[in-house]
């Protein structure tokens, strides 16, 4: 079936559906479907009076709400909460995450005209009339899209950059039921209108479905790299594939459908609707002035709401846009190296074929998608998920069996919302099931393969079959290639004897080509490569900070030097540990079960206003209510899961949007502020390249972020997180994961010698991640590998909540580096030879530590190194051996024989590993500390 662009009624109807609900509700439940109609009439239409539309909200009211009484003079019966006098938001996943919006909100009629007023203006009522309007003069079905993008993905921004109404940065966290303030009303009016769309192309309820579509591959495409710049470009480029399968969703069906990843500040969605859809000058928001558009931050899978009868039709549209896309690029590639190297006739005829034999089935996409599940399907889901994929959900729908028989509402249409999470489940088994069952589309490739990838063939021009001797070829494969570099000139890019496939190639000369087509989307993007750092210059950072050395063409020199030339190091004052940088690798812990509802800490007493809960555990409330909402709430201690918060479409988009947050506004500061690159943060995955000195650094702030609460971003992209009360100003609110058992991020921090292989050094890295944080440490941590160059791995592993671990790995990286260095390297070297005492003393039992340090103290007395003030602040800003200090200037006559039993301390508690009940004594920590502290003599290399 060839898929039919919707026309101008769709995208109408679509607007209606999103504004059943006014965006100001909270402010005032009384009237609002009044002024939900009001908004409408702003564009000349009426508010949708449909079977369909009525479905979609109380399936997404049901998704989100739970049953809750309504309005009622009668206090024992009244469920209505007075949001301007008690403005809160609670959190959608954290166990703590109650913010009191200071003071009093403004009265709705005190917002409602400026918001009224601010759309005609702003938007205007209809094409060619009104300051947005007038870009689509005389069409009224861009108009129609357009008009439709604007409201779902930028109105938010401008509402809250003017403070329309007072309200600030409060906009993009309004809630959508004052009862339930873990959700936008933005959330809400999505869903509604993904949900009426897909009933209207599935003419039926019941076809209403999720579909997860995923690309690969993934790191297989990344991780094939020589340069740090191949590596990021490779990123850059994946989130260009998923976006392609984004921009076909949005153009087709709509930005609304798309629940993950969150397309809101999403920097190549903001520079589609800047180029295609106007979104520039006045009409962007300020905030994304400052947006780095050279972050890949799109991950590789989509979740989206489809109408579930055309999921094969779509899926095959998705997977046509994905190649479409590469398609292009790869011709863009393959035409710049015919011009170059002037191929005419066979000669640029076999370069296009040995671009498309290799490049047209390159991606495989895969897809699985199911109908909304309900209570009727209990008995297929039973045969297909484990009973804990919906045992919570039906146990929560049963105990509000009461409540839907007293409203006379079906139970059959409450289960679609309950269940959602179910259908989500069954969704990402099947996608898992679909990717084991690899197809392989690709013919055998024959010839030279290339030296980055080793799969594909080499490029040339000459077609060659049964006649051709295999000298000739390799003959012509010289030519071509010394040919090539010539041609390149000024931007060659290929080093001696190096010869690409064609999908190497376009991750090679891609940011070069794109460059000179200033209208082409990823020029932008791919702009920032030229000052991309080598591997070297990444491990020199250090050395340039200490000799103020900031001239970015002489630091290129310089690297470019010790490449070359190792013997350049002499009388360059450049060290040993001046040649090894940090790869940073960090994950997301158990987000598969965070995304299922298995890992939220949230409880929907946590989550529900203060207010209500009061109301319903009182006990003169209705018992009809408060019978099954205190069954809830107890159910806490009672080992049943009852009393957590259900995952919904709407939590799916908060959490979504907490990943967008912490990818876009909280890693690349970080990153950035630490003298690192960022190659990729999409979702919960980050990947970066970081001086060593600061990588720890990095990954620490960077987990803080991670399990935020709320932040508040100002205009120019600066946050900062908030407690328990906020004002509201100008700028963006933004909710991040939070915290609790489950939500967690883990990291890996690979030091490695410059000139190591880029790939196997990544691939290295990412094994790191899994086998020793996640896996050994039990995740929620942190590992750290020296990898020398002359041979041998050092390990060091703590979970991220051992903080007096990391406290004295801190402490000894400053203790035993540096000009002040109070830590022999030697003594840290010699603790191995001492492992059996050691190991005696930690078997010791009650007093062992106390045992260790004695014995420890007694070793650095006899090292002979000198104690006293060492370096004071370490690298996060924070003081570390002040206090100390003085406090060893009271308590020792010269200040120092308290300082070593500090020491002894620390080394204690990095070398006694309770983690590992077999093998406790390590002393990897010891010497990554030395090395860190950036000290070397005394056997230190």
């Amino acid at each position: 079936m060839t898929w039919t662009k919707p026309d101008t009624s769709y995208w109408n109807e679509k607007f209606a559906a999103w504004w059943h609900d006014p965006i100001d509700k909270v402010l005032a439940i009384p009237g609002h479907e009044g002024r939900a109609a009001d908004y409408l009439q702003i564009f000349g239409m009426d508010r949708p009076n449909d079977a369909f539309w009525r479905k979609a909200d109380g399936i997404a009211a049901g998704f989100e709400r739970g049953q809750v009484p309504t309005f009622s003079t009668d206090p024992g019966k009244n469920g209505a909460v007075d949001y301007r006098h008690s403005p809160r938001l609670t959190h959608p996943t954290s166990q703590n995450g109650l913010l009191t919006i200071q003071g009093t909100l403004p009265e709705v009629n005190d917002v409602f005209p400026g918001v009224q007023d601010f759309l005609k203006k702003t938007i205007g009522t209809k094409a060619g009339k009104g300051d947005y309007a007038a870009k689509f003069a005389q069409d009224e079905h861009r108009f129609a899209q357009a008009r439709f993008l604007y409201t779902h993905l930028v109105l938010r921004f401008a509402l809250a950059e003017n403070n329309v109404g007072g309200l600030g940065a409060l906009w993009h966290r309004l809630p959508a039921d004052s009862r339930f303030p873990d959700h936008t009303i933005w959330q809400h009016n999505a869903l509604c209108s993904a949900l009426y769309s897909s009933m209207e192309l599935s003419k039926s309820r019941a076809e209403v479905g999720l579909m997860s579509f995923a690309i690969t591959p993934v790191q297989a495409f990344i991780a094939r790299a020589r340069k740090l710049r191949d590596f990021w470009t490779g990123s850059v480029l994946l989130s260009w594939m998923t976006f392609a399968a984004i921009r076909w969703i949005m153009e087709n069906l709509g930005a609304d459908h798309i629940l993950y990843p969150s397309l809101i500040d999403q920097p190549l969605v903001n520079s589609w609707l800047e180029t295609e859809w106007h979104v520039s000058g006045k009409f962007r928001p300020r905030i994304w002035e400052k947006t780095p558009r050279d972050i890949a931050s799109l991950p590789n899978k989509l979740l989206v709401l489809i109408p579930g009868a055309q999921a094969k039709d779509i899926a095959d549209e998705l997977e046509r846009a994905v190649r479409e896309a590469w398609g292009e690029l790869a011709e863009m590639t393959a035409d710049d190296i015919i011009n170059k190297m002037s191929l005419v006739d066979e000669k640029a005829a076999h370069l296009r074929f040995i671009f498309k034999r290799q490049n047209e089935k390159f991606w495989q996409c895969h897809w699985a998608a199911a109908r909304l599940a309900g209570m009727d399907d209990e008995a297929e889901i039973n045969a297909l998920l484990h009973e804990s994929s919906f045992k919570n959900q039906r146990n929560f729908l049963y105990n509000f069996d009461g409540i839907f028989k007293a409203k006379d509402y079906s139970l059959r249409d409450a289960s679609y919302g309950i269940f959602y999470s179910t259908t989500h489940s069954l969704v990402q088994s099947a996608l898992a099931a679909e990717k084991m069952r690899r197809v392989n589309e690709r013919a055998d490739e024959p010839g030279e393969k290339c030296q980055m990838c080793g799969e594909f063939e080499v490029l040339h021009a000459l077609p060659w079959g049964e006649g051709t001797s295999a000298i000739e070829y390799a003959g012509h494969l010289k030519d071509f290639w010394t040919g090539f570099k010539e041609e390149q000139r000024s931007d060659v890019d290929v080093k001696e004897n190096e010869r690409l496939c064609s999908v190497c190639s376009v991750k090679r000369f891609l940011p070069q080509i794109v460059k000179k087509k200033n209208n082409h989307p990823l020029s932008d993007v791919l702009g920032s490569s030229a000052g991309f750092p080598s591997t070297t210059e990444m491990a020199l950072a250090g050395y340039f900070d200490r000799k103020s050395i900031n001239d970015q063409k002489l630091r290129k020199e310089i690297a470019t030097q010790l490449f070359n030339n190792e013997e350049f190091v002499k009388g360059q004052d450049i060290t040993n540990s001046d040649k090894y940088y940090a790869i940073l690798i960090m994950d997301g812990d158990n987000m598969g079960k965070l995304i299922n509802g298995q890992t939220i800490a949230a409880t929907w007493e946590g989550i529900m206003h203060p207010d209500i809960v009061a109301r319903l555990t009182g006990a003169g409330f209705d018992k009809l209510y408060r019978e099954p909402w205190e069954k809830v709430f107890k159910s806490g201690g009672t080992g049943s899961a009852l009393h957590k918060r259900l995952v919904t479409p709407a939590i799916h988009a908060a959490i979504s949007e907490a990943l967008g947050d912490f990818s876009l506004y909280g890693v690349p500061e970080i990153i950035a502020r630490h003298g690192g690159r960022l190659v990729y943060a999409g979702g919960d995955d980050v990947c970066a390249f970081l001086p060593l000195q600061s990588a720890l650094s990095a990954a620490r702030e960077i987990k803080d972020y991670y399990t935020s609460v709320y932040r508040f971003i100002d205009v120019d992209r600066k946050s900062k997180p908030l407690e328990t009360e906020w004002v509201p100003t100008a700028g963006k609110l933004s909710v991040n994961l939070g915290s609790g058992e489950g939500i967690s991020i883990s990291a890996a921090i690979l030091i490695c010698h410059h000139k190591e292989s880029l790939a196997q050094m990544i691939d290295h890295a990412h094994k790191l991640l899994s086998s020793e944080a996640k896996r050994r440490a039990g995740r929620n941590a942190c590992t750290v590998e020296l990898r020398k160059r002359n041979g041998g791995e050092r390990i060091f592993t703590r979970k991220w909540d051992d903080t007096d671990d990391w406290e004295a790995f801190w402490g000894l990286i400053e203790s035993a580096g540096g000009k002040l260095r109070e830590v022999s390297h030697s003594l840290l070297y010699r603790l191995e030879s001492m492992r059996p005492g050691i190991e005696a003393i930690l078997a010791s039992g009650e007093g062992a530590k106390e045992r260790l340090i004695r014995f420890l103290s007694a070793q650095v007395e006899r090292s002979g190194q000198k104690t006293g003030k060492a370096v004071t602040e370490r690298n996060d800003g924070r003081n570390v051996n002040d206090e100390g200090n003085e406090q060893n200037k009271r308590n020792s006559p010269d200040g120092r024989s308290v300082r070593k039993q500090d020491i002894a301390a620390m080394i204690a508690q990095i070398v006694w590993d309770r983690n590992d009940a077999k093998k406790p004594f390590k002393t990897d920590g010891l010497i990554i500390a030395a090395f860190l502290g950036g000290g070397e003599e005394d056997g230190m290399v």
